[in-house]
């Protein structure tokens, strides 16, 4: 089941009760975020058909088969934590040795370990997680980065002189080590020459996006977030630590 906006909000509000915890003390130093989508085409394909967000080329993740990720490297091969782009088989994935997903789950995924990044999105405690606007924020944050993936779409027919030159692997290559304006040239004309083909995977792939994302604001719009946000978890008045059963009631700040 996709773990939605009701969802998130209401495990931070668990949370906060469980732990008596004060959400605006509890800063939030890295963060993932995303949403799932089930494609027509398969999502093995679309994977290997994924080559570059920006001028990053998108590299298998290691330790996952169906997995890759997009980020600027270091010479040594480190990838820069301020903002990377992940696409994975979700229905692939195991857990706890099962498979729970549509087998053909394709989930698109921004990840942040510097908090620079975070803050930019409005986001700097637990707290700010209870506002369901930060989640339309996010939302559209992985429809941009979406549109700044080139994807190598080897469903549309190359009768034309220009997709087989654009479905050619190295002719990509090629443009970013001969000059970066280049690339980005050819990827505009490339973009503008999908138009023509409106059934494109990345053009479905992004209204799939966009769908999700709506049936989410639907629960803001039909109160069902309101709700629990509004909620009042019942603290207890001797608690006590989940683990050691130790009496905690009398802690002290700090």
């Amino acid at each position: 089941n996709d773990f939605s906006f009701m969802s998130c909000i209401r495990v931070i509000l668990e949370l906060e009760s469980i732990f008596a915890l004060d959400l605006k003390e509890c800063f939030i130093v890295n963060l993932e975020f995303g949403l799932n989508v089930i494609p027509i085409e398969s999502v093995k394909d679309i994977l290997v058909w994924l080559k570059f967000h920006e001028h990053n080329e998108f590299r298998y993740f290691p330790g996952l088969q169906f997995a890759k990720i997009a980020g600027s490297f270091s010479v040594c091969g480190k990838i820069n934590r301020y903002k990377t782009i992940k696409a994975y088989a979700k229905g692939l994935e195991p857990f706890g040795g099962k498979l729970y997903e549509d087998p053909n789950t394709l989930r698109i995924e921004i990840q942040s370990h510097q908090s620079k990044f975070i803050n930019k999105l409005g986001i700097n405690t637990l707290a700010d997680l209870l506002d369901t606007t930060v989640y339309i924020r996010l939302g559209n944050v992985i429809q941009r980065e979406w549109e700044k993936v080139l994807l190598i779409d080897k469903t549309i027919p190359d009768h034309n002189k220009k997709i087989k030159q654009y479905q050619n692997v190295d002719f990509w290559e090629k443009c970013l080590n001969e000059h970066r304006n280049k690339f980005s040239n050819q990827k505009r004309n490339y973009f503008n020459l999908l138009k023509n083909y409106p059934k494109n995977v990345h053009s479905k792939i992004q209204f799939l996006l966009k769908t999700k994302l709506e049936t989410f604001k639907e629960e803001i719009e039909n109160g069902a977030i309101s709700n629990y946000v509004s909620m009042e978890f019942p603290q207890l008045k001797n608690q006590y630590c989940i683990v050691t059963g130790l009496q905690i009631h009398n802690q002290r700040p700090g």
